[in-house]
């Protein structure tokens, strides 16, 4: 698990450096995902991250939103609309600093639950 550990935190690093010095302009640009633009994907690695924080260390917090995503309100880019770039990834750091701190101690075989069947935390 450390290595995965490792290798995500490496990944999260690529993604932060791609994007800690935009322009609010910047953060507004489409990305390869029609639809989708820079700050909006950024809001979405900050809420799964959080939420898988929360699956492995808050059962109740994940809970609450898997039941929302059951019932189709878990909107996340709604719910975050009026965050600028620079507070997304400012969440974002946390989120995925959380993340990483929750994943540490748990054993390849760990079972975590998430959106779908829990999965092992090797496969999370």
């Amino acid at each position: 698990m450390n290595t995965i550990g490792l290798d995500l935190a490496a990944e999260q690093g690529a993604v932060d450096e791609i994007v800690h010095d935009l322009t609010p302009a910047r953060w507004a640009q489409p990305t390869a995902a029609v639809g989708w633009d820079v700050r909006q994907t950024i809001v979405h690695l900050a809420y799964f991250d959080d939420a898988a924080r929360a699956a492995i260390a808050d059962p109740a917090d994940f809970e609450e939103r898997r039941a929302l995503a059951k019932v189709g309100a878990l909107d996340v880019e709604g719910r975050h609309a009026d965050m600028s770039g620079a507070d997304v990834l400012a969440w974002w750091r946390r989120a995925r600093a959380g993340l990483l701190d929750a994943l540490a101690p748990l054993a390849p075989k760990d079972r975590v639950a998430w959106f779908g069947p829990p999965m092992s935390a090797l496969s999370f």
